[in-house]
């Protein structure tokens, strides 16, 4: 459902171009177009690990440039409040209907494409989900802190084989197994690299030895998670 924003409040008749705009973008998507079922029938044909990928990625930049738009849309209309203050008029309670249609499409567009993120999400951890995180825990700082990246389309998303997703405009760890769950990774990046020494294996057996790790920054402060993030 929509934000319970002060911009769309449900009481206002006009939040219905919100609803028709909602139904409209969900019945034609092809991820969720299957009424009631998780996943819909072109979900059918992108069971491949890759291109299941490709299309959370995908997912993934619309949400981002929806989120942007819709942070545009608010700023516009504080400054339309600000100059309307300066003229010696009241500071306008709605956005003028123009500005309001394109914010209520723009946010139907938003829930939805979080909807199919969320299908994408399922459907990847049912068909690849164990296999993954048997082949990924091995990897999980199996070298300690190397601040060794992995990147896609020049963005970090992995890092010491921990991943790393974009969540409320910043890049933050969501590795399940990782002691740094949750960090941000610009905190992940104070931590200092290990240099092997001497007579050390190459290997860093943090689970059974957790003080192999470094603590987190003292300033460093968690981004809280879903728990299925």
């Amino acid at each position: 459902m929509a934000r319970r924003k002060e911009y769309l409040p449900l009481s206002n008749p006009d939040a219905q171009l919100y609803h028709d705009a909602y139904d409209n973008y969900r019945m034609t998507s092809r991820i969720l177009n299957s009424g009631n079922q998780p996943a819909g029938a072109y979900m059918i044909f992108i069971e491949d690990r890759n291109t299941l990928l490709t299309e959370k990625d995908q997912c993934i930049d619309r949400i981002i440039f929806l989120e942007e738009r819709i942070k545009k849309i608010e700023n516009k209309f504080l400054e339309y409040q600000k100059e309307r203050m300066k003229q010696g008029w009241p500071a306008p309670e709605e956005m003028v209907k123009e500005m309001r249609d394109e914010y209520q499409r723009t946010q139907a567009k938003l829930d939805v494409s979080n909807e199919e993120l969320t299908a994408i999400n399922n459907l990847f951890e049912k068909l690849h989900g164990e296999p993954e995180r048997k082949t990924r825990n091995r990897k999980v700082l199996q070298y300690g802190i190397q601040q060794a990246s992995s990147l896609r389309d020049g963005e970090t998303v992995q890092v010491d084989g921990q991943e790393v997703e974009y969540i409320q405009g910043k890049r933050v760890i969501t590795e399940p197994e990782s002691p740094y769950r949750g960090m941000q990774l610009h905190d992940y990046r104070k931590l200092p690299i290990r240099r092997k020494k001497q007579g050390e294996s190459v290997c860093v057996d943090w689970r059974r030895n957790p003080e192999l790790l470094p603590p987190w920054p003292k300033d460093a402060k968690p981004v809280e998670l879903r728990k299925n993030a």
